[in-house]
């Protein structure tokens, strides 16, 4: 079967519209495929598949590698590609910062534009100095040069996010887990209310009305459902008196 990137390519060589085309292979330089694109990196262009199908590169198409390292990577690899080399210190921490608020929010938060800016405004307010604080007033085993402070963010960044969909109820087995149970005693505490007596359900059934009703913004018509409930229960209970005599 074919895997992500010969589909793609295929899917963008068959493509005949003018435009420039970029694919982007983000991750580490494994050994174990960056050498078998050494043909689609020659001045051949073609992608040799196991299959014996060859992928031929359109001249709109170029590659494009971000990659942490090249620990892995063959000098015939290298020597094909053109290296650009970008200190993490000249990156800096706000591109994490911006790329989060984008893609790691959960969505009830990032589909609103003032929550957004308040967690940026907050992060700009509470990180230079948090970092300041690291550099001089604390010690790491590792050093706190070797990290760096876009590691030291993004460990931050990644806090965040846990305790956002751990707050919002991410959709993870442990929440699911506490769903259930709460649906299964909602459903068990349905069906004990159906065996009660209709004196005593229609007395539950007034004091769920009057304590879930706020008083100052009850409607009229929440006021006579309060009352009509609230005589119910006093009109069953005068019953079940009254045929218990």
């Amino acid at each position: 079967t074919d895997g992500v990137l010969s589909k793609v390519m295929r899917e963008q060589c068959a493509d005949e519209k003018p435009d420039q085309k970029w694919l982007l292979l983000d991750g580490p330089v494994d050994t174990l495929w960056i050498e078998s694109m050494n043909t689609v990196l020659d001045d051949n262009k073609k992608l040799c598949l196991v299959s014996g199908e060859i992928v031929a590169m359109s001249p709109r198409m170029n590659l494009l590698f971000e990659t942490a390292d090249l620990s892995h990577a063959s000098p015939a690899t290298v020597s094909r590609c053109g290296m650009v080399f970008v200190e993490p210190a000249a990156l800096g921490w706000r591109p994490l910062v911006e790329a989060w608020l984008r893609t790691e929010l959960p969505k009830v938060l990032s589909l609103r534009p003032l929550v957004v800016q308040r967690l940026r405004a907050l992060v700009e307010w509470l990180v230079p100095p948090s970092l300041w604080f690291v550099r001089k007033r604390c010690s790491s085993p590792m050093g706190w040069e070797s990290l760096g402070e876009n590691t030291l963010v993004d460990s931050l960044l990644r806090s965040l996010s846990a305790h956002f969909f751990g707050w919002l109820g991410h959709p993870g087995k442990a929440m699911r887990r506490k769903r259930e149970k709460s649906s299964a005693r909602g459903r068990k505490g349905k069906e004990e209310a159906v065996d009660e007596p209709p004196a005593v359900q229609a007395q539950q059934a007034a004091a769920v009305v009057e304590a879930g009703t706020p008083r100052k913004r009850r409607t009229s018509g929440e006021v006579l459902a309060a009352s009509a409930a609230s005589a119910a229960a006093a009109a069953a209970t005068a019953a079940a008196a009254a045929a218990e005599g």
